[in-house]
């Protein structure tokens, strides 16, 4: 899937802004492109939430986010969604549910979430 344009240019242009001291509103813009449903902007957007990339680090918006995405059959979006229950970063740390969106994942060939339910000694 195509990432928007806006997006392109808040994830490589928006890092040098804040470092300069600048802390542009761009949340609010990133927002209005993934509501719609675009998983790869709502994933991204769970991310910078959850390594504080020009917001506060937030693990409640990451998972809210993630979970967005995840529940299109986004295969990151649910990789990411299970490690967020695997550690209880914004949720409550739930084995069960991890391995249940990392299987999701796996199943779509997620490498990532395949080496994760291997490592809790599940399969997908």
């Amino acid at each position: 899937m195509k990432r928007p344009l806006s997006i392109l240019l808040c994830s490589f242009l928006m890092p040098a802004v804040w470092h300069l001291g600048i802390k542009p509103a761009f949340t609010s813009e990133i927002k209005k492109s993934v509501e719609p449903g675009n998983a790869d902007a709502q994933n991204t957007l769970g991310g910078r939430y959850y390594y504080g990339r020009n917001v506060n680090v937030n693990y409640i918006e990451a998972v809210k986010w993630y979970r967005k995405a995840a529940k299109q059959a986004d295969a990151e979006g649910q990789y990411n969604l299970g490690t967020m229950y695997e550690n209880g970063h914004g949720v409550e740390k739930k084995r069960n549910e991890a391995i249940r969106w990392y299987g999701l994942a796996a199943r779509q060939g997620d490498e990532f979430a395949q080496k994760n339910l291997s490592y809790l000694g599940e399969t997908w």
